[in-house]
């Protein structure tokens, strides 16, 4: 990223993470294919968001889905659903706010806002997002960085990492601990969009079962990638190793 950086709309930051997730488990076959920047965006409306996500991850999984509605132009709902996953710690979904706030894409102009947003994004000191907050700010009037600055402080209690990374992290360390806890005793799971496509419930023996379930050890390394590109640069995450029992966050 250099000068130009906020010469870029939504559409393009919308077709880098559809490049972006290519990397993860479960992206469409095709994805970040050889004219990605031509079909980025509209495999960003047709990405797959796992709904097992919401319970381990709720930042990939609401910034999936609000990624998503923008690229189906349901802009209202799309800003909904990528607030809810800056407050539980998506760098992207901050980014994606404010660009779209900063240029008036997708989202009502207000570019105090959109600085407010790009600054919380870049607290990571990502290369790229620092470089996006700089052109930005650069292009900004004094009145409008005065406002950015005012903004910026009121949010970063619930968006900052010293909030939101922190809850996320206790959210997936509890929701994984509680899914391998058994794996001792070879303990299966299904988890929607992670190991089944779809949980279908069974009545059998013991009362209903899912179907197409895989170990909990393998469901929790597929989930642990998720977890990776969530809490990618923060650092005060802690990579899992022996787990304990934490306190859920809500």
């Amino acid at each position: 990223m250099h000068a130009y950086a906020m010469k870029v709309g939504i559409a393009a930051v919308l077709a880098a993470w559809s490049c972006s997730i290519a990397a993860l488990p479960l992206a469409p076959a095709g994805a970040g294919g050889d004219d990605p920047q031509a079909s980025s965006l509209e495999e960003a409306a047709n990405m797959p968001c796992p709904p097992g996500l919401e319970r381990f991850v709720p930042g990939v999984y609401y910034y999936c889905v609000g990624a998503r509605d923008l690229a189906r132009h349901n802009d209202g709902r799309g800003r909904e659903m990528l607030e809810l996953a800056a407050a539980w710690g998506s760098k992207p979904a901050q980014l994606t706010l404010g660009v779209g706030y900063f240029k008036g894409d997708a989202m009502p102009l207000n570019r105090p806002l959109g600085l407010a947003w790009l600054g919380l994004a870049a607290e990571r000191r990502d290369p790229a997002y620092v470089a996006i907050f700089k052109s930005a700010w650069d292009k900004a009037g004094p009145e409008e960085q005065a406002r950015a600055q005012a903004l910026w402080q009121s949010m970063r209690p619930k968006y900052g990492d010293e909030h939101a990374a922190h809850r996320a992290e206790r959210r997936y360390r509890h929701e994984r601990w509680e899914l391998v806890r058994n794996e001792i005793y070879g303990a299966r799971a299904c988890i929607a969009g992670i190991n089944v496509g779809q949980v279908v419930r069974s009545e059998g023996v013991g009362g209903p079962d899912c179907i197409g379930s895989s170990s909990v050890t393998l469901a929790a390394k597929k989930i642990d990638v998720y977890a990776d590109s969530l809490f990618d640069g923060w650092s005060g995450h802690v990579s899992v190793g022996q787990l304990e029992p934490v306190t859920p966050a809500k």
